[in-house]
């Protein structure tokens, strides 16, 4: 197991989402939220999120590429 997710409640509405990857902070952010099932929610949408920025990312670099190395 590679990844964890830690919502961790920090006052009375707040709470820090952390995503770690081996053990590596990846995301670290603060959100505003009334209860416990709504922070659950938003840390997994904040995790979806990044993770479909970082799949765009790596699907536009492999296009990119492909297209650099049939040029040459």
């Amino acid at each position: 197991k590679h990844y964890s997710l830690m919502v961790s409640k920090i006052g009375e509405f707040r709470y820090t989402v952390r995503w770690y990857y081996k053990g590596m902070t990846e995301i670290k952010e603060h959100i505003d939220a009334k209860s416990w099932d709504e922070a659950k929610f938003s840390a997994i949408s904040i995790v979806k999120s990044y993770l479909d920025r970082q799949a765009k990312y790596w699907r536009d670099m492999k296009i990119g590429f492909s297209n650099w190395t049939a040029d040459e």
